[in-house]
């Protein structure tokens, strides 16, 4: 997760001491084998000063265009609705 890794000097273990989530969870988020959920988003704010939703709203904007890249064919299949005329 980009928000998180760029911090310097922030260990997963200091993050786990200051807010007390698990620093497996920390690092499996870190190294993309979890999703940040609701309630580590709200921790993750307050420690950061940031918006309640930021980490959530960083996952939602990832999560689609990692998806978009590995359905790329499915998608480009698809083809769009066209209404039947009256």
């Amino acid at each position: 997760m980009g928000g998180i890794h760029g911090t310097a000097g922030i260990s997963a273990y200091k993050l786990d001491q200051t807010i007390h989530v698990p620093t497996s969870r920390i690092q499996d988020i870190l190294h993309d084998r979890r999703k940040i959920t609701a309630d580590t988003s709200l921790q993750l704010a307050k420690y950061f000063g940031v918006s309640d939703r930021y980490f959530l709203d960083m996952q939602n904007n990832i999560d689609p265009r990692e998806l978009k890249a590995s359905m790329a064919k499915e998608i480009r299949d698809i083809r769009p609705f066209q209404p039947v005329s009256a």
